[in-house]
């Protein structure tokens, strides 16, 4: 299951709509800013692996308890707005889904 989760990240990281790097404050449910930069996958688990970043799954709820990139948090994007807050103000935002 292990190595199973670990094709799954790097997957979901990596051909998905690689979450873009952004605060919290600039990140709106509606997709985000136009101009939100974008990230290589291998560089969005790296920054959450030293504790610099935090890797969200934005898909449903059900989607994420099937399974989910290791260390992803789950924040449905019709949630994301009311649920901002949850999310640490001084580290990165990596958001995806599938």
């Amino acid at each position: 299951m292990k190595q199973r989760s670990f094709f799954f990240a790097r997957r979901a990281l990596a051909l998905l709509a690689l979450g873009a790097l952004a605060t919290p404050s600039l990140v709106r449910a509606a997709g985000g800013p136009t101009d939100t930069p974008r990230v290589a996958a291998e560089e969005a688990v790296k920054m959450a692996a030293k504790g610099a970043a935090v890797i969200v799954d934005v898909r449903a709820k059900s989607d994420y308890d099937f399974e989910h990139a290791e260390g992803a948090v789950s924040v449905p994007l019709a949630e994301f707005e009311a649920r901002m807050a949850e999310l640490p103000k001084d580290k990165y935002i990596a958001a995806y889904c599938t």
